[in-house]
């Protein structure tokens, strides 16, 4: 007992070095942490700016109609077709959405004919 005792009070010397390093080393570290999130930050306000530039193209709404206009025409069309004719990647993944959506409300419906998925009208 009284051998600890006489270490205790290195001990806590020894402690509060190490809590002044630790709370250093965690300062340093959330502030890298704080620089990170702002840089990334940035990066994402600069790539919405340019998305939505681009976004004002196209809408879900109007490729959904288009679709639509496209299937009263063709009946039957392979899904392939359709995302084929996107010029861009934005305009494929707003195809994508619109084709999600218009089977989601029942308007047209996807079945397989060999490797091929193929678009029709809902009741046809």
């Amino acid at each position: 007992m009284e051998e600890i005792s006489k270490f205790f009070p290195v001990k806590v010397g020894i402690e509060r070095r190490v809590e002044k390093q630790d709370e250093e080393r965690n300062r340093k570290l959330l502030g890298r942490i704080r620089e990170i999130f702002l840089i990334v930050g940035r990066e994402l306000s600069l790539r919405e700016k340019v998305y939505r530039i681009k976004g004002e193209r196209y809408s879900v709404e109007n490729k959904m109609n288009w679709i639509k206009q496209k299937m009263s025409m063709e009946k039957c069309l392979p899904l392939e077709e359709l995302l084929k004719t996107a010029k861009d990647k934005l305009e494929l993944l707003v195809i994508f959405l619109a084709f999600l959506e218009l089977v989601k409300i029942g308007f047209i419906r996807i079945h397989e004919r060999g490797d091929t998925f193929i678009l029709s009208l809902e009741g046809d």
